[in-house]
């Protein structure tokens, strides 16, 4: 898998190709994961989770989805967010289960409340309900998920702040909680503590929450965007607010989108980024500090595999691996070592897979030879007769699979890029990694 970036208020985490995962930022909450309560300028590796699929980020707490469908939480809890059954227990700074959920494909966090999406397109919430984006009819928090009723069939889900989206699979966008900016996309400003439909929102593919206001990319690979507009996040060119979907100004062929706190990302088919809204502390990544009510694109980035988005801060991850991050650094957010703002991307320091190689979690019985290669290379794993063999690009994308049923396989990956790829083997003990070179 490619690294996959999420952000809170204060605090990142990714996850490495090695399916570990990394956290830098602001840690009073515990929200690094890292058992401790000291904030970090670089990478930390989240404690005692492997075989993590993907991470998602609220103001101070942390959920990461495993691949064998079960959801954990560290941080904040003042609100049941961790899903654990109770909020007496106000914070963790390692990971434990959130109750009762199975089956998860996708995890979203809010400020306060948190997210599932299970198998079978049915949507779980838990944590704070002060403005109904628990989707379950009232006002109360709940300390452990339960199900969106009225709702089915949903792709994918996403939430910031205190409103929530979920995407169908008739590509319609649905929206409930938190609406004074008419970020629910239904024509009011009226709170919703159950599902409403956004209005002329359909052929959709990808949905985004930023605080007050909400981003979708269309099947046309154009973006659009409802709610508050104070700074130009909406990136129609004005300075109105929208209670109904807008399209963004002179942005097209987008392959994903990311909303943050004021301001948002996109990520074009050419691997550039774009971004708009709120710029006081250079998020926006194109050298200055004034808001953006048009997309700017971010200066010296290219071949973008992946996007993220903090409160005042973003990310991107590049085809080669290697991670970057603009805007407010005031708790090491950035992860460049420094508390110093940047209105430039600047690179990530030990980012994967760096300090979280693959080549560190590396066993004696886990050979490839030769490594680098030109192409021909053998995999020997005695380990066994039998074990599952996965490869992938830096991208993320699985170019192999088998089921091994002896101790060593020759491939030949002449006919592939020149790069690096992540080999995964599959045992019932475990997973195994390693890095491969073709030169």
């Amino acid at each position: 898998m490619a690294q996959k970036i999420s952000a809170g208020n204060f605090h990142a985490v990714v996850v490495c190709p090695n399916a570990v995962a990394g956290s830098w930022g602001r840690n009073d909450i515990g929200q690094l994961g890292d058992g401790t309560h000291t904030s970090a300028s670089v990478p930390v590796l989240v404690k005692g989770l492997t075989n993590i699929i993907m991470t998602t980020c609220g103001r101070q707490h942390t959920l990461a989805l495993k691949a064998d469908g079960t959801v954990w939480a560290w941080g904040d809890n003042a609100f049941g967010q961790l899903g654990v059954g109770n909020v007496s227990w106000t914070d963790t700074n390692t990971a434990v289960q959130v109750l009762g959920l199975n089956q998860v494909i996708s995890i979203a966090a809010g400020t306060y409340h948190s997210m599932a999406l299970k198998n079978d397109g049915t949507v779980w919430t838990w944590g704070w309900n002060g403005w109904g984006q628990l989707a379950n009819g009232n006002y109360n928090n709940v300390s452990f998920p339960l199900l969106v009723n009225d709702l089915d069939s949903i792709t994918s889900i996403t939430a910031l702040g205190d409103h929530s989206l979920a995407l169908k699979q008739d590509s319609t966008v649905w929206a409930w909680g938190r609406n004074s900016s008419g970020q629910l996309g239904d024509g009011t400003t009226l709170p919703r503590t159950l599902p409403v439909q956004v209005f002329s929102m359909q052929g959709i593919i990808k949905i985004s929450a930023g605080y007050q206001y909400s981003v979708a990319l269309k099947k046309d690979s154009t973006v659009w965007t409802w709610g508050d507009n104070t700074n130009g996040q909406l990136g129609d060119s004005s300075a109105l607010g929208s209670l109904t979907a807008v399209q963004v100004k002179s942005l097209n062929k987008v392959a994903d989108i990311k909303g943050g706190y004021s301001h948002a990302l996109a990520l074009k088919q050419d691997a550039t980024v774009w971004a708009w809204g709120s710029n006081n502390d250079g998020q926006i990544g194109n050298g200055n500090n004034a808001n953006q009510k048009v997309p700017a694109q971010v200066i010296g980035l290219s071949n973008v595999i992946t996007i993220g988005s903090g409160y005042d801060f973003s990310f991107a991850v590049r085809g080669d691996g290697t991670g970057w991050s603009w805007g407010n650094n005031m708790h090491g957010q950035l992860g460049d070592s420094t508390h110093i703002n940047s209105s430039l991307p600047i690179q990530i320091k030990n980012f994967c897979p760096l300090i979280f190689s693959v080549n560190d979690i590396s066993v004696s019985d886990f050979k490839i030879f030769p490594n680098p290669t030109s192409g021909v290379f053998t995999i020997d794993f005695d380990k066994g007769i039998s074990w599952q063999l996965y490869i992938y690009n830096l991208r993320g994308e699985l170019i192999v699979t088998h089921l091994i049923k002896k101790q060593a396989i020759t491939l030949d990956f002449s006919v592939y890029p020149k790069g690096i790829y992540f080999i995964n083997i599959h045992k019932g003990d475990g997973i195994y990694f390693k890095k491969l070179v073709i030169q």
